[in-house]
């Protein structure tokens, strides 16, 4: 077991479901050393979101393939006093669909928008199942 387990990103996580895990930790290892920790997410001066209506573009793999709802540029918009988050999916088909990649969701903003940019494994000329 560690000696040391450092619990992240407190400062957006549901104060209960935060104390469940120190006791889910306690409970595992007793002799642990428990490092609570934030990641607060910081936005670059600019004109102000609050009450306004923004498009998040959220960074990769913890969306699209974790599973996680939303990420830090959801937290910074709530932060910044943004009251409504803009649906991307309507405009999808607009984008060069050599670039997206449809993954099932009915959350908006969500990895189901299809707006994973970039060569996925379907649309890289050179992956071993494009090859027949």
């Amino acid at each position: 077991m560690a000696d040391v387990v450092v619990l992240n990103k407190l400062d957006s996580a549901e104060l209960d479901a935060a104390a469940q895990v120190v006791a889910d930790v306690q409970a595992a290892n007793p002799h642990a050393t428990i490092v609570r920790a934030t990641s607060p997410v910081t936005l670059e001066p600019g004109p102000s979101l609050a009450g306004k209506r923004v498009l998040v573009v959220e960074d990769g793999p913890t969306i699209t393939h974790g599973g996680v709802p939303f990420g830090a540029g959801t937290v910074a918009a709530r932060h910044a006093g943004v009251t409504e988050r803009s649906d991307p999916r309507p405009f999808r088909r607009r984008l060069d669909r050599r670039h997206v990649r449809e993954v099932p969701s009915d959350r908006p903003g969500s990895a189901g928008d299809g707006l994973r940019r970039g060569p996925t494994r379907r649309t890289r000329p050179d992956h071993p199942s494009r090859r027949r």
